[in-house]
């Protein structure tokens, strides 16, 4: 919690800065402009408690519906992503 609590105040001192630039598309790891980062210090840590989250949530039998909603897949359209969590 205390990374993501520390994460959240350097976004909105971020979002103070950018002002008008800054478009909020609901990522949680963004650059200044709210656009979605890959590889920042931390997101791998991030990454792979949320890949984690996914392949537990799909060995325990949890429905389709259920885990895409839960990883925010597009419902109906994630069964590759599926796989993929599911190291088949």
């Amino acid at each position: 919690m205390k990374l993501l609590s520390k994460h959240r105040e350097e976004e909105d001192r971020e979002r103070c800065l950018a002002r008008d630039l800054r478009v909020e598309k609901g990522y949680v790891l963004t650059s200044p402009t709210g656009e979605q980062v890959e590889g920042t210090p931390g997101a791998a840590g991030l990454r792979d408690g949320r890949h984690t989250a996914g392949t537990i949530l799909l060995i325990l039998g949890a429905p389709d519906t259920v885990v895409d909603a839960i990883m925010g897949w597009e419902p109906g359209q994630s069964a590759r992503t599926r796989r993929r969590y599911q190291h088949r």
